[in-house]
């Protein structure tokens, strides 16, 4: 959840205009999930190679605290999803959508924001986490997210300071690995 509180900002346009319909929060739901889903096994996989070596915690807080750096200074933004933002928003109000595109369209926008979030899945799968355990809560979360972000994206887009609270929190989870918490 903590991660993917940037992910949901990028994507408010096109959840706004892609879930105006029970077709559209369907089809956007199961591209996030499909997404996740993808971001969960390339983070269970990228986590046993990190645990080989030694410091593991060391190795993934230092990606975070990165990772808050890096979007701290905008240097992570997807520019290639805000370029292409017109393009998406052109697919998603054509009056014959079809169910299948909407799902891609789902799938291409969040998977395009979860890259960064994978170095944040990876401590979770680290020193022998019960994988069923871990996976089972991501999924809570990217669902608890999922439904935050159809039914307040209005809200969501309204809030002050929203990189700010991103980067702390970036910075508070880096801490808690790096403590071993996490």
């Amino acid at each position: 959840m903590i991660a993917g509180f940037d992910d949901a900002l990028i994507r408010v346009p096109v959840i706004s205009s892609l879930t105006e319909t029970k077709e559209g929060r369907t089809a956007f739901s199961i591209g996030t999930l499909a997404a996740v889903t993808l971001a969960v096994v390339f983070a269970y996989l990228l986590s046993h190679l990190i645990d080989a070596l030694s410091f593991a915690h060391l190795i993934s807080a230092s990606f975070i605290y990165l990772l808050a750096f890096l979007l701290y200074f905008d240097l992570l933004t997807p520019k290639v999803l805000i370029r292409k933002e017109e393009k998406i928003m052109a697919v998603v109000k054509k009056p014959k959508r079809k169910f299948i595109s909407l799902v891609g369209v789902g799938f291409i926008v969040s998977f395009a924001t979860l890259i960064d979030d994978i170095i944040v899945l990876i401590p979770l799968y680290l020193e022998n986490a019960s994988f069923t355990k871990v996976t089972l809560g991501i999924y809570l979360a990217a669902i608890l997210q999922i439904i935050v972000a159809i039914f307040f994206a209005g809200k969501i887009s309204r809030l002050s300071f929203k990189k700010e609270i991103s980067v702390i929190s970036l910075v508070i989870l880096a801490f808690l690995v790096l403590l071993r918490v996490i």
